[in-house]
Order: structure tokens, then C-alpha cells, then sequence
């Protein structure tokens, strides 16, 4: 009994005796096991809570985008099932592919930890590493979709030009559609790889100062280190190559090559490759790529030696190589071109001009005028549509005379106006269309939720007739029955346009606000159509999450049969179904034969990867490729939204219709004609295409190369020097056909001159753009605006009256305004008089004055002013070439020094065209000098007789 109880073991003393038999390390590695399980669990547990999380706000995120997108009508969800097809490809692609890599990473890391623990004497804990790798792969998906989506959705769909570039023979749209794409994936990846590497040192720096508390620099193995990044730093390298490549030889031709300086000395750049760039160049960059590439896997190779010499060395090769190449540019360019540079690069200007032309549309019907000078009675009555639709005012008059002669103030607005043509009185008319917005700037919530919803029917203003005190024309702005009026409208409530930009509910409790009657009396409605979203308890709960505004969900005025209206603004509303192009910011309402209001909204596709095409700015952006390919036609009462390509030639838009089909209305299904008809040519296009024509009207490689014939848009002001840029303007004139159509008007000069010496007329004619240059003679004398203010204000007569206006408390506005009629010009300075500081500040119309050729009238409107023109009451003016004797001079010293530059570098062709240029500017000089002296010998005599 006593031995056994002796030999019954003490089990705390056992445990005891266990316990100090269990190593240091030992009892390390389970302290470690239990606290790695309870991290594990407490893991675990904020992994579902963040899982579910992540579900809700999935949950609404999905349900809220596929609410918004059936408000945008049943016919597009076929399309933003296809968009989330495409997207959501997109982000799961990306998503593992930084996760795995990531993933990767930290078992790299781990793999150099293990050594640095052992060393330590020290167990390794477990890290977080695939909660880490999950984050950084979601954050960095959402990103990478965001900023390539819409380059791999027109590679999806991808359409050719047709096309091909000079330099690489390759079609352009390897250029414009893959080449963006390409480098965003090439830059991706690196990116990718250099976070990994960082993410890599950061990680390990964290971990050695945390947990270790730092290390000796024995327990840091650099040669491990190297050994477990050696690919990804190789695979950096080849990256950084390839960059080089795409970025650096894929972009000759897409480049400054040739200079071209004008008559004052200011420096116009040709877009595209020159001789040497396209020959010398490209290679040295190809070269470059690769010599970039092997000094990366040289510096690797260093570093993993220990040679940080070798390696700085290497990282000087590139530099050095940049260096040699352009000096070896400057001596093979000295040997290969030397005086021949228009020879060498004859072929190359010539196709920039020819990819220019092609990449702004510029499809021109080019006729030469032969000036008539002073309009005649029979011309005037051959035009009268045009002359009684001389556009008098413009857009900032019309919105002020609507703001101060409204009714209802604060109770509408009117954001934009349009001039555009309508048949009145069985005449062709301009008219100023302002659609009549509801304003909701002051309105509290309830009110611009519930009641005042919608705007109502436009104001219509002649643009060439005033009343006879003056004022604007108005010839449309009933309210009620509008079946009747001037132009017919069946559904007059405006609940899509520029100004609704906040959800509303229809068939509330609430009534709608329709509209003020004649009596002041507030008229209501009762919305009758189908748009918008009728939606359960769960679906109003997502929505108000998902716009932000949870009034929506659990309001006590929202019934059964209630619709919800959310994407109202025109412009968002169609960047939402089609983001990839540029909307322009002025869209305008017609109104069909059917009595519809609807808005016409110009879309544009753009490119700055058009080779040889020359760069201009577009929206603030820098491009050299433009379409006018798209129009969305928004019905303004029911928001029905439709796309028309307009212009099937043009790759980009054709790539995002074979990417979404269904967004686009069939190539066989026309605009309807009633709509098409009340187009204007797009005047962000047309400002564009003004600007290329300054150089590109009669280009040819020998022109542009001298810079010898250079134009400039007509300028405005009191003098020369301080004059600006005018802007263009919409007028009636006579389209290719011959038939008056509303036109966009834009005169030239020769650059730094004030004569007009062409002008240019964009059209919509059946809904096709049309460009029309009209030259004049190169002899004809036609004044510009400076000039012809200066002639107006030497007239003691005109002047006196113009001056009389000018009283205390009003302001006085004038623009004069070019249109051209036959073979000649009109211009026209309406001059208006407003009141200042009063309750009624209407600009009011109070002369006009016109002028052709040498004769200046004025009359209290236009067509008095014109019939004084044509009478006895007309006052003559001198139309004498405006260029002073030092101007021709000036022309005559560097023509000639245009002829010793050409004598010099032996180049006999340039010295042919160069003494022409030069006799011309010495028979200009004679004329100027003879002109000047008969001038002179007029004045000597008009002084003689008054003494």
C-alpha cells in the first residue's frame, strides 16, 4: 500500500517537473500557436463582419445602378447588362492578378523573414498576409477598372480606319484605339511590380522594427534578398523597355518636327516626322529601348556583386546615349539634309497636310468670288429671306430680354437660347428658341420634389425684326392651349432639360404646379406619362440610399401609383448611357411636326494619336482628331433617349456600337427629317476647323514650308493692337444646294492684315455637315471690321448720331456682323441703347447702320437703314487698300530675304517661288506708294476749295 502510494505521481509536481523540461523555444512556438488561434478567430469573425458589410453595400450598389439604368428606359438595360458584363469582367480579371501577386509577394517576403527569425534565435509569427493581399487587390481593381474601361471597351468592339500611318505603315487605329491601350497596360504592370517591390521593403522594415525589434546587420542576408526579387526586377526591365518602345518609337510621327514662323515672327509647329525623325530617330529610340532594358539587368547584376560603381555606371548609360543621339541627329542631319531641307522633307509636310485634312473632316467646297463691291438694288431684292433674317441680336440680348420681361419671375428660367430656322407666315425665319425651364434654386425640398416639377414651353424671338419701339420680337410665349400658336406644341412640360438636376415624384399626394394663367392664378397638372420608376417599399429604400436622400423612402406623400423621375439632366443623363465621348455643353431644343419639345445634344469622339495630324485644344485638352459622329435626340417630356451615328466613317464611334449593341438606333432607322431639318452646324466643330484653315486653305509642302501664306480669323476692336478674335456667328445664307439654310459664318484675313480675303459656311443640309470656303480675288479691296469702324467714325454725320445715344444712365452695345450676299458683303452694326439702374433694363434697338462696298447707310431699323444705303442719304468711304507704305516695305525686306536664303542653300526651286513673292510685294508697294500720293493730292484739294 505504501509503495503504490509512492508511486502514485504528484501531478502538479509532474507538471512542474514537465514544465522545466520543455525548451525556451518550445514554449515560444505554443505561446505563438495559441495566440496565433485566437488572432485567427477574431480574423475570422471581422472577415464576416466586413463580408457582410461588403454584400449590403454590394447589394445596393447593384440594385441602385440597375434602378438608375431602367429609369434611362427598358431598351438600354440590354446595354448595361452588356457595360456590367464588361466591367465586372474587367475588375475580377484585375482582381486576382493583383491578389495572387501580392499573395506571392508576401510568401517572398516570408521566405526572407525565416532566415532573419533563425538568425534571431526568434519564432516567426503569423501575418495577416491574405487579409492584407485581398485589400490592396480590391482597392487597386476598382482603380485599374475605372481608368481602363473604356480603352478595352473600343478594343472590344474595335473598328480600322482604313488607314495607314507614313512611318510604320500600321493602320491608325493601332494609333488612336490599341496604342493607349497598350501603355496603360504596360504602365500597369510595372506599376504593379515596383508596388510589390516597395510594398515588399516596407513590410519587411515593419516587421524587423516591430516585432524583432530591429536586427543586426550579420542577421540581413542582401544576397537572399536580391536572389528572391532577381525576376520581378527582370521582369521590370523588360517593362520599362517595352514602355520605351510604345511611348518613344511608337510616337514618332506624333511629334513637333518643323517650325513655321509667321509674318510677325511668332512660331507655328507642324505636327508628325521629318526626314531624320522618321529615319534616324526611330531607330535611335528602338535602340534606346533595348539599351534601356540592359542597363536595368546591369544594375541588378551590380548591386547583387556589390560594385556600386559598376552600377552607378550603368545608370549614366542612359543619359549618355541620349546625349550622342541627338548630336549624332545634328551631324547626319548637316550631312544628309544640309541645304536641302524642303527637298528632304517635302513628302513628309505633305502628309501632315493630308492627314490634317483628313483627321478634322475638313471636306471643302472651295469656290473663288469675284467681288462686286457695293450691293445693288437687284441683289437685294433677289435675297430678301436672307436680309430680312440678318441676325440683329445674340444670345446674351435675348436672355436679357426674356429675364426682364417675363412674367412669373423666379418662377422660371431660361439657361440657353438657339438660334434656328422655322417656317412663319409660310417664310423661312430665324428664330431664337429659349426653352422655359422651372426654377427650383430658392424652392424648399418639398416644393422641387413634389410640385414644382417641370418647366413649360419655350419663347420664340425673331432674329432679324424688332417692334417698332425697338424691342425684340416675340413671337411665341403662351402658356395653356399651344396647338395653335406659331409653332405647334402638343406637350409643352419640360421635365428632362439642363435645370432639373434633382429627383422628383409624380402622382403624389401633392398636386404639380403647371403654370401661371393670365390671371396670376396657379394652374395644376397631373402627370399622364409612363417614364420614370414605380417602386416597392425595398426598391425605395435603395434608391434613397443611392441618391443620398432618404426623404425618398419613407415619405408620407409617395403613393401606390407614384413615379420617381431621377436622371433629368440631359447632359448626365447621356453621359451615363455612353461615357466614352464629349458632349458639348450647349444643347438646344427643336420642336418636331408632331408638337414634341426635344433636345438635341452633340456628341464628339477625339483622339490626340492621329499621326501627322496637327494638335489644337479642345475642351482644355490637347487633340488632332475630331468627329461630330453622334446625335442624342431626348424627348423633353418623357426622357426618351435616342443615339444616331451620323457619321459611320468614323472608327471610334463604330467600336463602341459593335462593343454595345442596341445603344445605337439602326443604320437603316434615319433621323426624322422634321427634327434633322432644325440643325445647326455645331459651332465647337466649326471653331475648331477655322483655326486648321488659318494654315491649311491652300496648303501645299512648299507653302507651308516658307509660311508664305498664313490667315487669321477676322479680329474686332478700335485699333489693330487691341483688337481680338471675333467669334462666329449664325446668319441665313445660301447652302451648297443654292436654298437659304441657316449657316455658321467665319471671315479671314491674311495674317497680321485687316482686308477680308475669304470666309467660311458650315451647313446642315438633311442632316449632313457641309464646309464651304469662298475666296475673294486677290485684288478685290474688302473691309475688315477695324477698317470699317474706322471709316465710320471719320464720318462727322454717322458718327454725330451714334454719339447722341450715348446719354447718362444708359449703355450703349454694337457688333457689326458680316453676311454674305452673292459676290459681295453686308455688314450690319446693330446698335443698342439699355437703361441702367432701372426696373426695365430691355436692350432696346435704336439704329442700324450697314455697309457694301464703298457706301455706308443708317436707318432706326434694317430695312431703312438698307433702302438709306441704296439712296442719295448713303455716305461714301474710302476703300483703299488699309496696308500702310512701312507694312509693304516690311514685305518687300523679307521676301527678300527669303530670296538670299534660298539663293544661298542652292535650292532653285524655293528660289523660283520665293522671287515671285518678292515682284508681288514690289507691285504691292508701288500700288500702296501711288494710292498713298493720289490720297494726298484729294486732301490738298478738298483743303483749297473749303478755304
Amino acid at each position: 500500500m505504501e509503495e503504490r502510494e509512492n508511486t502514485i505521481p504528484n501531478t502538479q509536481e509532474e507538471n512542474n517537473l514537465r514544465n522545466q523540461e520543455i525548451s525556451k523555444e518550445d514554449m515560444a512556438t505554443y505561446e505563438a500557436a495559441i495566440k496565433y488561434k485566437k488572432g485567427k478567430k477574431a480574423r475570422k469573425k471581422l472577415v464576416l463582419f466586413l463580408v457582410l458589410i461588403a454584400a449590403i453595400v454590394g447589394l445596393i450598389l447593384i440594385r441602385g445602378s440597375y434602378l438608375t439604368a431602367k429609369d434611362l428606359g427598358e431598351k438600354y438595360l440590354q446595354v448595361y447588362n452588356r457595360k456590367t458584363l464588361i466591367t465586372s469582367g474587367i475588375f475580377f480579371v484585375n482582381f486576382f492578378l493583383i491578389y495572387f501577386t501580392f499573395l506571392r509577394t508576401n510568401k517572398l517576403i516570408k521566405r526572407v523573414l525565416v532566415n532573419i527569425y533563425k538568425k534571431e534565435e526568434k519564432v516567426m509569427p503569423r501575418f495577416a498576409n491574405k487579409s492584407i493581399a485581398f485589400i490592396i487587390a480590391l482597392i487597386g481593381s476598382a482603380v485599374v477598372t475605372l481608368l481602363s474601361k473604356n480603352m478595352i471597351t473600343q478594343t472590344i468592339g474595335l473598328a480600322w480606319f482604313g488607314q495607314t500611318d507614313p512611318v510604320y505603315n500600321l493602320d491608325i487605329s493601332w494609333f488612336v484605339i490599341i496604342k493607349p491601350l497598350a501603355t496603360f497596360i504596360l504602365t500597369y504592370l510595372s506599376v504593379l511590380l515596383i508596388a510589390t517591390l516597395v510594398y515588399a521593403a516596407i513590410y519587411s522594415i515593419i516587421v524587423v522594427n516591430t516585432d524583432l525589434n530591429g536586427i543586426s546587420r550579420n542577421s540581413f542576408d542582401k544576397e537572399e534578398v536580391l536572389k528572391a526579387l532577381k525576376f520581378r526586377i527582370r521582369l521590370v526591365a523588360i517593362l520599362l523597355g517595352l514602355i520605351l518602345l510604345v511611348t518613344m518609337a511608337g510616337n514618332i510621327g506624333n511629334e513637333k518636327f518643323f517650325n513655321i514662323e509667321k509674318s510677325d515672327g511668332t512660331i507655328y509647329s507642324l505636327n508628325g516626322a521629318g526626314y531624320m525623325d522618321a529615319t534616324v530617330k526611330k531607330v535611335g529610340y528602338i535602340i534606346f529601348a533595348l539599351v534601356a532594358t540592359f542597363s536595368i539587368f546591369r544594375i541588378y547584376s551590380s548591386i547583387k556583386e556589390g560594385s556600386v560603381r559598376r552600377a552607378i555606371g550603368y545608370i549614366l548609360v542612359v543619359p549618355v546615349y541620349l546625349i550622342v543621339l541627338a548630336g549624332l541627329m545634328v551631324v547626319l542631319s548637316a550631312i544628309l539634309v544640309g541645304n536641302n531641307s524642303l527637298e528632304k522633307n517635302e513628302w513628309y509636310i505633305s502628309k501632315n497636310i493630308e492627314q490634317t485634312n483628313s483627321s478634322y473632316n475638313m471636306k471643302l467646297i472651295n469656290s473663288e468670288l469675284n467681288y462686286t463691291g457695293t450691293i445693288t438694288e437687284k441683289e437685294v431684292a433677289a435675297n430678301k429671306d436672307i436680309l430680312n433674317n440678318i441676325d440683329l441680336v445674340n444670345d446674351d440680348l435675348v436672355l436679357k430680354t426674356i429675364k426682364y420681361s417675363q412674367t412669373a419671375k423666379g418662377y422660371y428660367t431660361f439657361r440657353k437660347t438657339q438660334i434656328e430656322m422655322y417656317n412663319v407666315s409660310n417664310a423661312a425665319t430665324l428664330l431664337y428658341i429659349t426653352p422655359r425651364e422651372i426654377s427650383t434654386a430658392n424652392a424648399t425640398y418639398s416644393n422641387k420634389t413634389y410640385q414644382y416639377t417641370h418647366g413649360y414651353g419655350i419663347m420664340a424671338t425673331t432674329a432679324g425684326q424688332t417692334d417698332e419701339d425697338g424691342y425684340l420680337k416675340t413671337v411665341q410665349k403662351e402658356f395653356g392651349d399651344l396647338s395653335k400658336v406659331t409653332i405647334p406644341i402638343t406637350e409643352p412640360r419640360i421635365y428632362y432639360g439642363l435645370e432639373t438636376n434633382s429627383a422628383v415624384v409624380l402622382n403624389s399626394t401633392k398636386q404639380e404646379a403647371d403654370y401661371i394663367d393670365e390671371n396670376g392664378n396657379s394652374v395644376n397638372y397631373t402627370y399622364t406619362g409612363n417614364s420614370g420608376l414605380s417602386l416597392n417599399i425595398f426598391d425605395r429604400l435603395i434608391l434613397a440610399i443611392n441618391q443620398g436622400d432618404m426623404k425618398l423612402a419613407f415619405s408620407g406623400s409617395i403613393t401606390k401609383s407614384s413615379r420617381y423621375l431621377i436622371n433629368r439632366n440631359i447632359i448626365n443623363r447621356a453621359k451615363t448611357m455612353l461615357p466614352g465621348i464629349i458632349y458639348d455643353e450647349n444643347p438646344y431644343m427643336v420642336i418636331d411636326n408632331q408638337g414634341k419639345q426635344c433636345w438635341i445634344l452633340d456628341g464628339y469622339t477625339t483622339s490626340n494619336s492621329y499621326p501627322f495630324a496637327q494638335k489644337t485644344n479642345f475642351n482644355n485638352t490637347e487633340i488632332n482628331y475630331i468627329r461630330n459622329s453622334v446625335k442624342v435626340i431626348i424627348n423633353a417630356f418623357d426622357g426618351t433617349t435616342k443615339f444616331y451615328i451620323t457619321d459611320r466613317t468614323d472608327p471610334i464611334i463604330m467600336s463602341y456600337n459593335n462593343a454595345y449593341p442596341g445603344l445605337f438606333e439602326n443604320k437603316d432607322s434615319q433621323i426624322p427629317s422634321d427634327i434633322s431639318s432644325h440643325f445647326v452646324y455645331p459651332k465647337k466643330l466649326f471653331n475648331i476647323q477655322t483655326k486648321i484653315m488659318e494654315i491649311y486653305h491652300n496648303a501645299t509642302a512648299g507653302v507651308l514650308f516658307r509660311g508664305n501664306d498664313v490667315w487669321n480669323v477676322v479680329r474686332r476692336g478700335e485699333s489693330f493692337k487691341n483688337s481680338t478674335d471675333i467669334d462666329s456667328y449664325y446668319t441665313m445664307v445660301k447652302d451648297t444646294q443654292g436654298n437659304n439654310n441657316i449657316g455658321l459664318v467665319m471671315p479671314f484675313t491674311v495674317y497680321g492684315k485687316q482686308n477680308i480675303i475669304a470666309y467660311m459656311v458650315g451647313t446642315m443640309e438633311n442632316g449632313e455637315m457641309k464646309l464651304q470656303l469662298k475666296k475673294f480675288h486677290t485684288d478685290s479691296n474688302v473691309l475688315g471690321p477695324i477698317s470699317l469702324e474706322t471709316q465710320i467714325n471719320q464720318d462727322e454725320t454717322i458718327s454725330q448720331e451714334i454719339a447722341s445715344l450715348n446719354v447718362s444712365g444708359t449703355k450703349i452695345s454694337s457688333d457689326i456682323i458680316m453676311v454674305p450676299v452673292e459676290n459681295t458683303i453686308l455688314y450690319v452694326k446693330p446698335i443698342y441703347q439699355q437703361l441702367i439702374n432701372e426696373t426695365s433694363q430691355k436692350p432696346q434697338l435704336k439704329r442700324v447702320v450697314v455697309a457694301s462696298g464703298n457706301k455706308v447707310g443708317i436707318g432706326e431699323n434694317i430695312n431703312s437703314a438698307i433702302k438709306n444705303l441704296l439712296s442719295k442719304k448713303a455716305v461714301d468711304i474710302n476703300v483703299s487698300n488699309t496696308e500702310n507704305l512701312q507694312d509693304n516695305i516690311n514685305e518687300v525686306i523679307k521676301a527678300l530675304k527669303k530670296v538670299k536664303e534660298s539663293t544661298k542653300n542652292n535650292d532653285w526651286k524655293l528660289y523660283g517661288e520665293d522671287m515671285d513673292k518678292l515682284t508681288k510685294a514690289i507691285d504691292q508697294l508701288e500700288t500702296t506708294s501711288k494710292k498713298q500720293k493720289e490720297n494726298k493730292v484729294s486732301e490738298e484739294k478738298t483743303v483749297s476749295t473749303t478755304k
